[in-house]
């Protein structure tokens, strides 16, 4: 499983994640690496997918280290632009068999042929050079072409730089310029055959509306948790502390509901930037809040994860981001893929929702 990344200049990046094998997951960065890991080898096809249906294939190519991680550069065909597939050619068609009798023809008239022209009459002698002893006789042969003349595994001159032949170092050139990621989706290497399944689950738009609405101020509360943890405790009325309570207001929100199990049970996946005063350096920083939350049969919401992340707690706290459901171990049920971004470089997990928990199949490191 990986990453493919689609940067400003709408150039395909695939960034291996993980290698199911036996039922265990390895890194696939590393994964059997001599030097370049087997999730990267030349002509390694990938299906990318977003929440279970197929967006197109990519095809490994070359592979280089960026900042020190392995990424596989290839050809992207996205499914709307691949051909169809080429109509068979109509068969040619059979002559009927003729009872009548054959038909002699006469073939064109052959041209007569001219007499050949006699041979010119042989020239004297010429006189003997002096400064050689050799004697030509009749008309000097011809010379014979210079490509003729020279063998045909000559050295060849040249002024332009010598062709470089293609080597395996160069499948694997190392380069440190990154790129700006400016969409994702998942990409799937399998050999197995299966059909497309959406773990998308589809509601109606006021009804999306208002689960939004509701888990929103699930992750109003977890901020505002965090705020008052991270603050100094100092005694004030309860007046003042409805007058200083924050008011948080998010941006850049994403909301997508998702059925990874296939029963018509949906998790929803928040995400949002808040600004969150620091009382180290007394500035409002950017945090950024996800959340993961489920509804019981009751209309209850369980949050099944969290993550509240700023600039200065990266290490701790790595900005943790949803990138999408996506089959990991092949069995047709949809597990969660997330990024998570340190201050080291940044890593991947896979987790399993089992009830109101999330279970950890995958964790990478940074």
């Amino acid at each position: 499983m990986a990453i493919l990344e689609f940067d400003s200049k709408k150039q395909v990046h695939l960034v291996p994640v993980t290698i199911m094998l036996n039922g265990d997951f390895y890194d696939a960065s590393a994964y059997k690496a001599a030097p370049v890991p087997m999730a990267l080898e030349p002509e390694t096809v990938y299906e990318g997918v977003r929440s279970g249906i197929s967006q197109g294939t990519f095809t490994i190519v070359k592979a280089h280290q960026v900042l020190g991680n392995w990424v596989g550069e290839g050809n992207w065909q996205p499914t709307d632009n691949q051909k169809p597939a080429k109509k068979p050619a109509p068969l040619a068609p059979v002559e009927e068999i003729d009872n009548k009798p054959p038909v002699l023809r006469r073939g064109r008239a052959e041209k007569p042929q001219t007499p050949p022209t006699p041979a010119p009459a042989p020239t004297p002698p010429k006189p003997k050079d002096k400064d050689s002893d050799v004697v030509i006789a009749g008309n000097p042969p011809k010379e014979a072409p210079k490509e003729a003349m020279e063998p045909a595994d000559r050295p060849v001159l040249q002024r332009s730089k010598p062709v470089v032949q293609q080597s395996d170092a160069s499948f694997y050139d190392s380069s440190d310029k990154s790129w700006t990621v400016t969409a994702s989706i998942t990409a799937v290497s399998d050999v197995k055959e299966e059909s497309a399944r959406s773990y998308h689950y589809s509601m109606r738009p006021e009804e999306e509306k208002n689960l939004q609405e509701k888990v929103q101020e699930l992750a109003v509360k977890e901020v505002q948790t965090r705020s008052s943890s991270d603050a100094t405790p100092v005694r004030t009325t309860k007046s003042a502390k409805t007058k200083n309570a924050p008011s948080i207001k998010f941006t850049d929100v994403k909301f997508g509901a998702y059925d990874p199990s296939t029963t018509n049970e949906p998790i929803f996946v928040f995400e949002g930037n808040t600004p969150i005063f620091d009382k180290l350096s007394g500035k409002a920083l950017p945090n950024h809040v996800m959340l993961v939350v489920r509804q019981d049969i009751y209309a209850d919401f369980h949050i099944l994860f969290s993550s509240i992340s700023d600039p200065t707690h990266m290490d701790s706290h790595p900005r943790c981001e949803f990138v999408d459901v996506v089959d990991a171990e092949g069995d047709g049920y949809g597990e969660l893929l997330f990024r998570r971004t340190y201050d080291a470089g940044r890593a991947f997990s896979v987790y399993r929702v089992i009830g109101n928990q999330l279970w950890p199949l995958f964790e990478g490191k940074p």
